[in-house]
C-alpha cells in the first residue's frame, strides 16, 4: 500500500542519487543533503531500508526523482524511441539484465528518453512510498545544465566499453547517443569528429556519473572540463 498521512504536503520534492556505495538524498526545498553509506556495495535490501528510513523522518515529501548512477543508463532521442524496445536499447550496449530482479525504467524529458536499469524491489519501494516517482540517469543532470549554458558543450558519461555523449550549441542538441570505446583517445576522436562535422570550436566538456572525476581528469589534457557535482542534481 502506498504510504499516506495527514502530514504529507503536496509538491515537496526530493532527488535521490543511487550509486554502488550508497544513497544521497537532496531535499529540493531546503537544499539540504543526507547520505547513507553502504559497508561495501549497496544491496537492494539496504537501498530499500535507507529509502524507508529517510521517509520516516521526512514524510511530507511527495515527488521523487531517483538518479541511478551505476553506468547502465542510456539516452535515445524521443523521435527514435520505442517504449516496447527498452530492453533492446540496454542490451545493445552490452548490459546483461537479470530479468527476474531488474527492470528498465523510461522517462522522457524535452525530447530525450532516459533509460535506466534499476532493481525491481527498489523501484517498487519508491513507487509504494511516494506519490510521484521519476527514475532517470545522471546524463539528465548534465543535459539540464547544458540548457542553462551557452556556447559549445559536450556531455560525456563513460561506462565499461561505451560512453554516452551529447553535443550542444547553445540550447540546441546536435547529437545524443551511445558510442563504442573506453580510452581517452576514443573519446577525443568522437568529440573532434562531431566538432568538425558541425564546424564548431573547442567545447566545454561536462562529465556526469560516478566516474565523472576520472573522465574529467583524462579529458582535461585536451579540453576545458567540469565535473557534474551533486548540486547539479537539484535541477532535475
Amino acid at each position: 500500500m502506498r504510504a499516506t498521512g495527514s502530514n504529507r504536503s503536496e509538491g515537496k520534492s526530493l532527488s535521490i542519487l543511487i550509486h554502488t556505495g550508497g544513497l544521497s538524498f537532496f531535499d529540493n526545498a531546503s537544499r539540504t543533503q543526507e547520505h547513507y553509506q553502504a559497508n561495501s556495495t549497496l544491496s537492494p535490501g539496504e537501498a530499500c531500508a535507507a529509502i524507508e528510513g529517510y521517509y520516516s523522518l521526512h514524510p511530507d515529501t511527495d515527488t521523487v526523482c531517483a538518479i541511478v548512477a551505476d553506468g547502465r543508463g542510456v539516452i535515445v532521442p524521443e523521435s527514435l524511441y520505442e517504449p516496447s524496445r527498452r530492453h533492446d536499447y540496454i542490451s545493445g550496449i552490452g548490459v546483461n539484465l537479470s530479468l527476474t530482479k531488474e527492470m528498465v525504467a523510461g522517462h522522457i524529458d524535452n525530447g530525450i528518453a532516459y533509460l535506466s536499469v534499476i532493481n525491481k524491489a527498489v523501484a517498487e519501494r519508491l513507487d509504494t512510498i511516494y506519490r510521484n516517482v521519476i527514475i532517470t540517469n545522471p546524463i539528465m543532470a548534465a543535459v539540464n545544465h547544458c540548457r542553462r549554458m551557452g556556447g559549445t558543450v559536450v556531455t560525456l558519461d563513460a561506462a565499461s566499453d561505451f560512453f554516452t555523449m551529447t553535443l550542444w550549441s547553445g540550447r540546441k542538441m546536435l547529437f545524443g547517443g551511445q558510442l563504442p570505446g573506453k580510452s581517452v583517445e576514443d573519446m577525443v576522436f568522437y568529440i573532434e569528429h562531431l566538432l568538425h562535422e558541425q564546424s564548431l570550436e573547442s567545447p566545454l566538456v561536462l562529465c556526469p556519473g560516478m566516474n565523472g572525476g576520472a573522465t574529467a581528469s583524462m579529458l582535461g589534457l585536451y579540453y576545458k572540463v567540469e565535473v557534474v557535482e551533486p548540486s547539479h542534481y537539484y535541477a532535475i
